[in-house]
Formats: structure tokens, C-alpha cells, sequence
């Protein structure tokens, strides 16, 4: 087996970038709350998925709900009332799966990346925990679908446009657990129609911060 993790956030509005470069993550007024996260441990070698994970993160006090991002992602404050988990509990279980893994995919990985970590800021973890998770995602080989689908496009497409043009299927976008999983299914069959240099090539990032 060789096993990934594949992830995705639904965020409480986008970050604010400059001319694509995303700020800092310790600078939390740039970026938006998580509301859920998850997961999946996929073997890339097979196809399979391993495990999955999905859950609603428990808000703080001063939390004010984007209501033009609630009509994408339809996730309500009464979900994250009732269902939510503290954020400290739910990166805990990531950063255990993070240690089986070899690589950490997402569709739009930089996105994901960024905003993943300025909410260990944001939710004021202990520095000990907020330092463990991110050597530890930082030392992980990073890769864009997005891009690796660009090469079929050209451009940059919404994952919903490569899923639908490549599996042939709609999905429940914006729901993070099905958006990791129409990922993976994306990955697996750009894999049937790129070769192994040209995956290579348009496997981004290792280095970005």
C-alpha cells in the first residue's frame, strides 16, 4: 500500500490574498474559520479509500456566521451548535493520520494548506500543539489536483467541472467530506491519462509556506 491523505475545509468565507499569494497564517484577520474538516487515508497505489473522517468544528464566542458563504457550503450555525467538535480534538485525529501518510493532497491544496493553519492560530492552540502539526505538514510532500488538472484544461476548473467532464457524475460539492472524495476519485483518473513524468511535473508543491 501507499497511502495519502487527501483533505478538504468548508470555511466561514475565502482568505484575503494578494494577487494570489496568500498572507501569513499567524495574520488570523486574513483568513476565515473552519466550519468542517475532513479527511480520507487513500492508497494511491489501488484506489481504495482506507479510512475517512468528517466533522463540524465547534465555534468560538465571538464567531459571526458569513451568511453569503452558508448559502454554498449550507452548513448552519445550528449544525455547528449541535454537531460541532472542538477544533483541538479534531486536528489531533489529523495530525495522528498525518504520521501514516507519505504525501497530503487537496484540490486546492495552497487553500487548504494556509487556511488549515492559521486556524491553529486562530483557535489559540498551545504553541507545543499548534509547533507538532505543523512541522509535521510542512516536512509532507503537497499536491495540488487543481494543477494537476489544469494540464487537461489549461486553466485552472472548479473540481465539480473536472469530476463531471472525468467520472461522468455529479456530486454534493462544498460538502468537505464528499469534495475530499470526488478528489480522490479526480486523481485516480488523471493517473489513467497522464504518464508518470508528466504527474511529476505537474505535482506541485513542495516548498511553499
Amino acid at each position: 500500500m501507499r497511502l495519502q491523505l487527501i483533505f478538504d475545509c468548508e470555511t466561514n468565507g475565502l482568505a484575503k490574498t494578494n494577487k494570489g499569494e496568500y498572507p501569513p497564517y499567524n495574520q488570523v484577520w486574513n483568513y476565515p474559520q473552519i466550519l468542517s474538516l475532513s479527511w480520507i487515508i487513500y492508497d494511491t497505489e489501488n484506489g481504495n479509500v482506507v479510512d475517512r473522517y468528517h466533522f463540524f468544528i465547534k465555534q468560538l464566542p465571538d464567531f459571526v456566521y458569513d451568511e453569503t458563504a452558508g448559502a454554498i457550503h449550507n452548513i448552519t450555525e445550528k449544525q455547528l451548535e449541535v454537531d460541532g467538535v472542538e477544533f483541538e480534538e479534531v486536528v489531533m485525529k489529523f495530525y495522528t493520520c498525518l504520521s501514516l501518510v507519505n504525501n497530503v493532497y487537496a484540490y486546492n491544496v495552497q487553500f487548504d494548506y494556509h487556511v488549515l493553519l492559521s486556524n491553529l492560530f486562530k483557535f489559540n492552540l498551545e504553541r507545543e500543539i499548534r509547533g507538532k502539526i505543523e512541522v509535521c505538514l510542512r516536512k509532507k510532500k503537497k499536491v495540488c489536483i487543481m494543477l494537476l488538472a489544469s494540464r487537461k484544461y489549461g486553466k485552472w476548473q472548479r473540481l465539480e467541472k473536472v469530476h463531471n467532464d472525468l467520472i461522468g457524475l455529479p456530486f454534493v460539492a462544498h460538502n468537505s467530506l464528499e469534495d475530499v472524495l470526488a478528489t480522490a476519485r479526480v486523481y485516480s483518473a488523471i493517473k489513467k491519462r497522464l504518464s508518470k513524468t508528466e504527474i511529476k511535473k505537474f505535482e506541485l508543491v513542495d516548498n511553499f509556506v
